[in-house]
């Protein structure tokens, strides 16, 4: 990407002195709420800029979409990816003491 188009996406009051200019790249495409968000995560936890952009990927496949009703009243519904989507699906399969058993083991 273009330096000069990071630096136009990125207000100067939401860059971090101690992240990267790869940092700041992963989120520049990410709405100002959302870098200010995900930069401050990667302070917080000492991401890498492969940390960082793992992380924007997992989240980005899980997605809420805010539909007004009739009334007036906002109603939230969640969606995920195809990816995640499948690898629920498999979950879904298994049966419920297998389920146990195998967390059982991670506790």
């Amino acid at each position: 990407m273009h330096y000069a188009w990071v630096a136009a996406k990125i207000e100067i009051c939401l860059r971090k002195q101690i992240l990267s200019y790869k940092h700041h790249e992963a989120v520049a495409p990410l709405s100002p709420a959302e870098q200010k968000n995900w930069l401050a995560k990667a302070v917080a936890n000492g991401w890498s800029v492969r940390e960082l952009r793992a992380a924007i990927k997992r989240c980005a496949e899980i997605f809420l979409t805010e539909i007004k009703t009739s009334d007036n009243r906002t109603r939230l519904e969640v969606g995920i990816s195809k990816e995640r989507s499948s690898r629920v699906e498999k979950l879904a399969a298994v049966p419920a003491e297998v389920f146990e058993a195998k967390m059982a083991e991670v506790r």
